[in-house]
């Protein structure tokens, strides 16, 4: 444990988005259990990526606050039909359907996917 150490919500959001980035390319690029060299490439420009994503790291947490401030503040001045809306995409039961309709949608893909043969 490190005392007057301050963790925030951008390097769990930044790095999972990455993380997530990264598996959907992964997950398509050795689908056909195959890599082609143009795949590798692609995975390497990623990796580019997020190391810029780094480099800029401070300017870009400064300017996705800024960015969620101002959303912040716009949703004060909100007419009484969005917070309706708002209240209801915010609540839990529609985080439930959301979530139990990402669960379906993965156990689909993966029943209907043919498993490898070994040769």
């Amino acid at each position: 444990v490190v005392p007057n150490l301050k963790v925030t919500w951008w390097p769990l959001a930044r790095d999972c988005i990455s993380y997530c980035v990264g598996i959907i390319a992964l997950v398509g690029v050795v689908i056909d259990f195959e890599v082609h060299h143009y795949e590798a490439f692609m995975l390497l420009m990623f990796y580019a990526g997020y190391v810029t994503i780094m480099y800029f790291n401070e300017a870009l947490e400064a300017w996705t606050t800024k960015q969620l401030d101002l959303s912040l503040e716009a949703n004060k001045n909100m007419p009484p039909w969005k917070k309706f809306l708002d209240g209801i995409v915010s609540s839990t039961p529609f985080d439930i359907v959301i979530y139990a309709a990402i669960t379906i949608n993965i156990v689909c893909v993966f029943y209907t996917t043919p498993t490898a043969t070994v040769i």
